[in-house]
């Protein structure tokens, strides 16, 4: 019953973002545009992924920040550019993601963050490693108005967690969960999401898993599959699971071509406010312009945004941020939910 309110909640937050002043007919206005294949158009995007940090506090094994290979330098974004670029978006966005590579809740207006977007009635997502050691999280997690937090615990044994995340904290992520837990009784979100990452390591481990989710009292337990291939960086397949049903569609054929909707409906701003396509490009490297100097609407019309939908439209699988991209079969990333 407890789930089923929080649930509630969740997509009735959803709905309102959608019709608040003009998204629905900005949303229609996206969608249409798609379908005639327009590359320059009115509309603005109605999914938007922020990065409030690209700094982490551990150093997990599949990741380019805890490996070391970020060429982006370390930055916090401060809450006047968030704020200055959320303005630009106030009848178009509905669906905020509030996390891209580092860990958000270092970025000390994290929640001013939240609670900003809130006000202009955007849902907002929050995917965070779970491990602070400030209790003072606990309460504003739970009380800024966030609308669902992912926790992404991805090992369910110490010793994995170490392997992984080169960290000792994993019961410390536990507890953190448990007193989130604790903390929103009595409320009505945010939904909590506890993420397994279905490594070679843990293949063996999803029964495990599933009692650790109902233990726990979280909303959904997601069983992911691991990328291991990223800008810069040579592929770990060690990492990848035996089981070839755990390993994602791209790296089994890499000459499948989807058409891909991201360039239309959605952009990623990174720490510095510079926009990039798509989470892919984690270093940067289809910069489209700076949002905090320049007006959104300007670089979503550019002549080198307009380019690359093209592009996408010919063939996406000469883009190189497109090659053995795993969004062109987004549900094929996940073994399923709990």
């Amino acid at each position: 019953m407890r789930s089923i309110v929080v649930l509630l909640t969740k997509y009735s937050a959803l709905v309102k973002a959608i019709f608040y002043k003009k998204r629905f007919f900005n949303a229609l206005s996206t969608v249409v545009s798609y379908i005639l294949k327009k590359d320059r158009f009115l509309a603005l995007p109605l999914f938007v992924q922020i990065e409030p940090t690209n700094r982490c506090n551990l150093n997990c094994s599949l990741c380019i920040t805890g490996l070391g290979k970020l060429r982006r330098p370390k930055r916090d974004m401060s809450f006047r550019e968030f704020t200055q670029i959320i303005d630009q978006f106030e009848e178009s966005i509905i669906y905020l993601v509030l996390y891209n590579l580092g860990e958000p809740l270092l970025n000390t207006q994290l929640y001013d963050m939240i609670k900003y977007a809130k006000k202009k009635k955007i849902f907002v997502r929050l995917s965070s490693n779970g491990y602070f050691t400030e209790k003072k999280h606990i309460k504003d997690i739970v009380n800024c108005g966030l609308d669902e937090l992912i926790i992404s615990l991805d090992c369910v044994s110490p010793q994995n967690y170490l392997k992984y995340k080169n960290s000792h904290s994993f019961y410390d992520v536990i507890n953190n969960i448990e007193l989130i837990i604790k903390e929103r009784k009595g409320k009505h979100g945010p939904f909590i999401n506890v993420q397994l990452l279905l490594i070679r390591d843990n293949e063996e481990d999803i029964s495990q898993f599933r009692c650790l989710v109902r233990r726990l009292g979280v909303d959904k337990g997601l069983i992911k599959k691991p990328r291991v291939n990223f800008p810069g960086v040579i592929p770990d397949t060690s990492f990848l699971p035996l089981n070839s049903k755990y390993i994602r569609k791209s790296y089994k054929d890499f000459n499948r071509i989807r058409e891909c909707i991201r360039p239309w409906i959605s952009t990623v701003i990174l720490s510095d406010g510079s926009v990039v396509p798509c989470c892919f490009d984690m270093q940067g490297e289809y910069n489209f312009g700076d949002t905090i100097n320049l007006n959104f609407r300007q670089i979503w019309n550019s002549d080198r945004y307009i380019l690359f939908r093209s592009q996408i439209l010919t063939d996406s699988n000469h883009i190189s941020l497109c090659q053995q991209c795993s969004v062109k079969d987004f549900f094929d990333n996940f073994v399923g939910r709990l």
